[in-house]
């Protein structure tokens, strides 16, 4: 056997064996134990020694023999048993010990039964004094059985557990205890496992004088409610309550008061979320009182039973108490939102705002802005419900921005803003769509209240971001301060007392200044596209606006510039200089200045600033084919009146290139099943006589070549009208006649 296997060694090592010269061992033990058995005790001292130390030499020799003959495993327990029975009197010495392990050896290489391997372990753990090496050999010895025989393991550990507790083992007491909770979370699911923990630590509590010490406490009760976190996640409500109940068990008794409170409200959260509503509030009431968590669970209850009132009082008493966390505050919020009970949380959120104003809470503390918050977001989600309340949801609405805004005004100066940014993100948006929502029911006063509280949770989120402006703020600051001044406007436009009126439009031309800024600035930072040129729109009707405000109150010195302005914005229509041209051209009170056209009796056809709008509309179409249909001839003749009228070369010369678009647009549009209706009849007429007649004029003042342009339109003309042919041969001839009369002369 020499080299083969070394006794010595840890029978958990593995050894290199060489089977074929072992098996040949065997063979001389057993001659020896022929020879020993025919000498008496009598004939030599020392024989009953001799064959004991030959019958573990036999044993060995077979147990290394096994690899090439499985029966010699049998032979070798044999061997061992019977070494046992010759040990009686020795039990618990060094050699007894080692040939247990041996036998647990030779178990464990034929695979024996479960069973078996209990009754070695179960045998060598009695005999054991239990010394730490002994303790960490068993624990290791265990640990070599694969993962099939974990039911196994955790009985053995079960049995080492009790042993340690017999010897008042306290180290080896809690390194079995995790190596138990170790083994059984390979079978969670099984409830025999949690009935061997709970056994176990029923044990424990149960020996006299003998407690855990913190740290062990603290890791076995980590490992349990580890357990009870897998179940939670996994939604096996009970399975987690029971477990987290367990790590609250008396044998950790030492870590009562900091570990406790956390892992029955634990219980308490898993119980409710599985309906067992009356066993989590009896475990809630046992949690600390003084806790916020605590609270929150009986508002849990409260809610999923229906008791409003106890969900109140459970409210205030959880703000009242310590610990109250901003994640505590949105489950309070969720939990109200899926129950559906929009008007209790509204209570219970106004109730919670009030307190942590009323105590001093220190500026900018996010539960006091998250709280903000929820209320303006209920509010909005409670705005949409069939049958709202509409009036007293807005008057609530109002009072929290407003208390809002004064809070913001003294908070953002002694916080560091990043602090606050997501939560004023998500105010501006829920305002503004509240605002949104509201644009085809609400009053127009109404509205712009509305906008203009977004629009200053705009303001104050900007000031929280460090990156700079921001894009999306700056587009929905142009539309919400769009909004707002046409609310503005519509409002003067209904206000019956003159003086409230003139005062409102004063106002109004204050609050355009800034919005054109806004809306240039939200042009600047759009890439070409629908949104540019849905700021285009904004921009000019805010121009219009400002028109219609210059016109009440009779400034007209402005305007001339604000068409020009108008123009000039890249909009796919004239509809903002066709506005503006409306405006004036109702207003009778429009002046003349005497400055551009000589004083007619018509007043409109007489003021500059009509004039101007009337040319900047033909123009900018001229220019940019962006023709007025339903009003172009009706500002193409209100135009070339006043430039015919006026009686400047200039004017007329303009007023032939007017016509001369007119002859385009008829010419495009003829074939047209509406064009009667775009370009009446009459007004064709119109052009055809005066084209005509301003010829005619231009040859008596011996203007030919003007002349001849006049009635060469007039000739063009002749084509839209009725009996066209008739008229067109008559202008041909008169023109053939005045042209050959003036050369003729010279």
């Amino acid at each position: 056997m020499k080299g083969t296997w070394d006794p010595d060694t840890n029978p958990d090592e593995k050894q290199d064996i060489n089977p074929t010269r072992a098996l040949s061992a065997t063979k001389w033990f057993r001659a020896s134990l022929q020879v020993i058995d025919r000498v008496s005790e009598r004939e030599s001292l020392g024989v009953r020694d001799l064959k004991r130390a030959t019958l573990r030499s036999l044993a060995r020799a077979l147990f290394a023999a096994a690899d090439i003959n499985p029966d010699s495993l049998t032979s070798s327990e044999e061997t061992i048993h019977e070494l046992l029975c010759m040990l009686n009197d020795e039990t618990g010495s060094s050699e007894h010990l080692k040939l247990l392990w041996m036998k647990l050896e030779v178990v464990k290489k034929r695979k024996g039964d479960d069973k078996e391997l209990l009754d070695a372990f179960g045998t060598l753990i009695d005999v054991m004094e239990l010394t730490e090496s002994e303790v960490t050999n068993v624990l290791v010895g265990m640990n070599s059985l694969g993962d099939e025989r974990s039911a196994l393991k955790i009985t053995v550990s079960r049995f080492l557990l009790t042993r340690c507790l017999e010897v008042s083992n306290k180290d080896a007491v809690c390194r079995t205890l995790l190596t138990l909770l170790f083994y059984c979370k390979k079978n969670l699911d099984d409830d025999i496992t949690y009935r061997n923990i709970e056994t176990a630590l029923n044990e424990v509590t149960e020996h006299s004088g003998f407690t855990l010490d913190k740290t062990s406490s603290l890791a076995c009760q980590t490992m349990i409610v580890g357990f009870g976190d897998l179940f939670f996640s996994s939604r096996k409500w009970t399975k987690a309550a029971a477990f987290y109940m367990l790590a609250a068990h008396q044998a950790f008794i030492v870590t009562e008061k900091t570990s406790f409170p956390r892992v029955m409200m634990k219980a308490a959260l898993s119980l409710i979320n599985g309906g067992e509503l009356d066993q989590a509030s009896h475990i809630a009431r046992q949690c600390p009182i003084q806790d916020a968590r605590t609270h929150y669970l009986h508002l849990m209850v409260a809610v999923k039973q229906g008791r409003e009132e106890d969900a109140i009082t459970a409210v205030s008493n959880m703000v009242n108490a310590s610990g109250l966390e901003r994640s505590q505050l949105g489950l309070v919020m969720q939990l109200a939102r899926d129950e559906s009970m929009r008007a209790l949380v509204q209570s219970v959120l106004e109730a919670l705002l009030y307190v942590f104003r009323e105590r001093g809470e220190p500026p900018g503390d996010v539960s006091v802005l998250l709280l903000y918050r929820c209320i303006i977001r209920l509010l909005a989600d409670r705005l949409e419900e069939p049958g709202a309340e509409t009036e007293d949801i807005l008057a609530a609405l109002f009072e929290h921005l407003s208390s809002l805004q004064g809070y913001l005004a003294e908070t953002l100066p002694k916080i560091t803003p990043v602090s606050i940014t997501s939560d004023l993100q998500g105010l501006w948006r829920t305002v503004y769509n509240v605002g949104v929502y509201g644009c085809l029911a609400w009053e127009d006063d109404v509205i712009s209240e509305v906008f203009r509280h977004a629009i200053l949770l705009m303001d104050a989120c900007e000031k929280t971001n460090l990156g700079g402006r921001d894009s999306h703020i700056i587009a929905y600051r142009a539309s919400a301060s769009f909004i707002v001044v046409s609310g503005k406007v519509f409002l003067a436009r209904g206000t019956p007392d003159s003086e409230k009126r003139e005062a409102l439009h004063r106002n109004v031309l204050q609050d355009i200044a800034a919005l054109k800024a806004h809306l240039r600035e939200a042009r600047q930072q759009m890439a070409t596209g629908d949104q540019e040129e849905r700021v285009a729109k904004m921009l000019q009707t805010c121009l219009v606006y400002e028109v219609e405000q210059l016109s009440c109150l009779k400034q007209w010195t402005p305007i001339i510039q604000l068409i020009k302005e108008t123009a000039l914005i890249p909009a796919p229509t004239m509809d903002g200089l066709q506005m503006i041209a409306d405006i004036l051209w109702r207003d009778t009170d429009c002046p003349s200045d005497g400055e551009s056209l000589v004083q007619r009796a018509d007043p409109w056809l007489t003021t500059p600033v009509l004039y101007e709008a009337l040319e900047a509309i033909l123009r900018t179409s001229l220019e940019c084919s962006r023709l007025p249909e339903a009003k172009f001839c009706r500002w193409l003749r209100a135009l070339c009146d006043i430039l015919l009228k006026g009686g400047k070369s200039s004017d007329r010369t303009k007023a032939l290139q007017y016509f001369k678009q007119a002859a385009d647009v008829l010419q495009s549009w003829r074939d047209r099943l509406d064009f009667d209706e775009v370009y009446p009849i009459d007004e064709r007429q119109w052009l055809l006589s005066m084209a005509y007649n301003t010829g005619i004029d231009d040859f008596r003042l011996s203007i030919t070549d003007e002349g001849s342009e006049w009635l060469s339109l007039a000739s063009i003309f002749c084509n839209f009208v009725p009996n066209g042919q008739v008229q067109r041969a008559k202008v041909n001839r008169i023109h053939s006649d005045l042209t050959a009369r003036f050369k003729s002369r010279r």
